[in-house]
C-alpha cells in the first residue's frame, strides 16, 4: 500500500514538473535573435513572383499576374507588374515579356480591355524577412501594433509555435516555429488604412540560398479584400540596386482608342481605288 502511494505521489510530482517545463517560454529577445539569424545576410532582394488573386476557392476563381519586387534596406521597396515592365523595356529597346499562358497576338489583343491592376504596396511583412539590426525586430513589431510583452505558445497549421502578441486571432501577433525559428504567421493593422483593417500573412515553403532563407509561398489576406498568394519564381539576394531606382515612376500607357465600326479604313479605300483603275484599264 505504501509503495502504491509512493508511486502515485511520484507520478503527480513528475506530471507537475513536466507541466512547468512545457509552460516555459523563451524570452522575447532570444526568440527574435534566432529569427534574425535566418535572414541576417540579406540586405537587398529582387523577387520575381506569380501573384494569384483568389476571388473564390470553391469553385476556384482567380487572376494570375507576373510581378517583380525590389527590396533594399533601409525600407526601400518597389513592385511592378511584368506587363508594365515589358512596356517600359519596349520603349527602351529591350525585349518584350509576354505571360507564359498567352501568345503575343493574344496579349496585344487583350491588353486594351484589361484594367491595370495596382500591385500591393504593403511591404510591411517583407522587412521581417531581411537583415535587421540587433533589437530592431522587437521595435518593428511594436510599430505594427503587436504587444511584444505578451508571450506564449500557439499552433499554426499544426506546427507548435512561439506566440508574440495577443492570443486572439483577430489581434496583431507573430507566430514563430518553435523548432526552426521561421516566422509562420504575421498579423497587423494595415498602415495608413482609415478603416484599421487587419492583415494576416502566412509564410510557407522555406528554402535556403547562399544568403539565407526565404518563404517561396506567401499568403496575404486583408479584411474585405480577395486573398493574394505569391509564388516565388526567382530570387536574387544582395544585388546592387541604386537608391534612385526606387524614386522612378512608370505611368501606365493610355488605353488605345478603337475606331468606330462605321469609320472607313484608309488601307481598304486605297485598295478599292486601285481595283477600280485596273478594271477600267482592262475593260
Amino acid at each position: 500500500m505504501k509503495n502504491l502511494k509512493m508511486i502515485v505521489m511520484c507520478g503527480l510530482f513528475l506530471s507537475l514538473t513536466a507541466g512547468e517545463i512545457s509552460a516555459y517560454v523563451m524570452p522575447l529577445e532570444q526568440i527574435l535573435a534566432r529569427v534574425r539569424k535566418r535572414f541576417a545576410a540579406q540586405y537587398s532582394l529582387i523577387i520575381e513572383q506569380a501573384t494569384h488573386v483568389i476571388q473564390s476557392r470553391d469553385p476556384l476563381i482567380e487572376e494570375v499576374f507576373g510581378e517583380k519586387v525590389w527590396l533594399k534596406n533601409p525600407r526601400y521597396e518597389r513592385t511592378m507588374e511584368m506587363n508594365t515592365l515589358a512596356i517600359q523595356n519596349a520603349k527602351m529597346g529591350g525585349s518584350k515579356i509576354i505571360p507564359a499562358n498567352a501568345t503575343e497576338n493574344q496579349a496585344s489583343e487583350d491588353q486594351p480591355d484589361q484594367a491595370f491592376r495596382q500591385p500591393n504596396q504593403d511591404a510591411s511583412y517583407r522587412w521581417l524577412l531581411m537583415d535587421n539590426p540587433k533589437g530592431g525586430i522587437s521595435a518593428y513589431l511594436s510599430q505594427l501594433g503587436i504587444q511584444i510583452w505578451d508571450l506564449g505558445y500557439d499552433r499554426c497549421d499544426g506546427v507548435v509555435a512561439y506566440r508574440v502578441g495577443n492570443r486572439d486571432p483577430q489581434s496583431p501577433r507573430l507566430l514563430v516555429d518553435k523548432e526552426r525559428f521561421f516566422p509562420l504567421l504575421l498579423s497587423y493593422m494595415l498602415p495608413g488604412d482609415p478603416q484599421g483593417r487587419l492583415v494576416t500573412v502566412r509564410f510557407k515553403d522555406y528554402r535556403k540560398s547562399d544568403a539565407g532563407w526565404y518563404p517561396y509561398e506567401i499568403e496575404y489576406e486583408l479584411e474585405g479584400a480577395p486573398l493574394e498568394v505569391y509564388d516565388i519564381l526567382n530570387l536574387t539576394a544582395n544585388a546592387p540596386i541604386e537608391t534612385s531606382f526606387f524614386e522612378m515612376k512608370v505611368e501606365p500607357p493610355p488605353t488605345p482608342v478603337r475606331p468606330s465600326p462605321n469609320q472607313g479604313q484608309p488601307d481598304d479605300d486605297h485598295l478599292r481605288e486601285i481595283m477600280r483603275k485596273l478594271e477600267k484599264k482592262y475593260q
